[in-house]
């Protein structure tokens, strides 16, 4: 059997600035991401494209499991809209992760799209590179939610710390950053264990109000570059406060509570919310070794992975 794996992203700063709303009005937005060290997996039968029909239902193992005998009957939208654009046969397959990816803000769903295309392209035999994997999961994931930001694909696919700069028009440039300066801190994931749908948050986004993100993104890659921990930490605080005014839902009831003690806790450097907002992790900067353990439970330690998306024969 194959397993494939895809890393779950991490925006820093710029998110919302890669959404097609933004685009269409400023023809250009611009993301500092990294691929993480939490995956999610994708595992299926490597002779399912042969000539022995093993299969005779489509058997989907998540959260759930899902056994129908035809593609448009899969309640999974993502699974279902990758089986319809590859054709897919019937078959097994298995879909995890490392870490409760539902509503995360980590774009799960995006990796997962890209997981399971590099199954089936895998399993199909065909050689396919890692941007156009991003691309066709972009379209199709598109289908399901057409205000998905670009940054959930290239983000996750593409390992590294990266600088993305996204256009309406055509494919994006990718810059892969030095990751010296992130020698200098731990970072973590703290859940906040509310769940939100994304694409309720992203309809309320004020484009506007998103534009300063950009000057953010300059910014922290400067200090990136200059390898400058002050300003990189006092990026990622202000560009948090940025990123909250773009709309009321990003922060608000639980979420903000979760704010307000992290922002009054000495030991956090840096802290901002991942993805669209309104729940999901909260992705926190310390000090090398500072241990939180006895000030916030179930803390999920990350870092940037170099890998992106894979698939192995085991």
């Amino acid at each position: 059997m194959f397993v494939s794996s895809c890393p779950l992203r991490v925006s820093l700063v710029g998110g919302s600035t890669d959404n097609p709303e933004f685009l269409k009005k400023y023809k250009k937005g611009s993301v500092i991401n990294f691929a993480s060290n939490l995956r999610v997996y994708t595992i299926a039968h490597e002779d399912v494209f042969g000539y022995n029909k093993i299969y005779d239902k489509f058997v989907i193992n998540y959260s759930e499991r899902e056994c129908v005998t035809e593609i448009d009957e899969i309640k999974n939208e993502l699974v279902k809209e990758c089986f319809r654009y590859f054709n897919v046969p019937k078959i097994n397959m298995y879909l995890t992760s490392d870490i409760l990816s539902s509503g995360s803000g980590l774009a799960s769903s995006s990796s997962y799209m890209m997981s399971l295309i590099k199954s089936i392209l895998t399993l199909k035999n065909k050689m396919v590179s890692d941007v156009e994997i991003c691309k066709i999961a972009l379209d199709i994931e598109k289908k399901i939610n057409p205000l998905v930001g670009q940054q959930d694909f290239y983000g996750g696919c593409l390992g590294g710390l990266k600088k993305i700069t996204f256009f309406d028009d055509k494919d994006p440039i990718i810059e892969y950053l030095d990751t010296t300066i992130f020698e200098s801190f731990d970072m973590f994931l703290l859940p906040t264990n509310v769940e939100r749908v994304s694409t309720n948050i992203l309809k309320t986004i004020n484009v506007d109000k998103s534009l300063k993100l950009l000057d953010d993104v300059e910014k922290l890659n400067e200090s990136i570059i200059t390898n400058n921990t002050e300003n990189f930490i006092n990026i990622i605080n202000q560009s948090w406060e940025n990123k909250k005014i773009t709309s009321p839902y990003i922060c608000s009831g639980e979420i903000s509570e979760i704010d307000d003690v992290l922002k009054n806790n000495k030991d956090v450097l840096a802290h901002r919310l991942c993805g669209a907002g309104g729940g999901g992790y909260f992705l926190v900067f310390v000090n090398k070794n500072k241990d939180l353990s006895e000030l916030f439970k179930n803390l999920t330690k990350i870092e940037i992975s170099k890998m992106g998306v894979r698939c192995e024969k085991i």
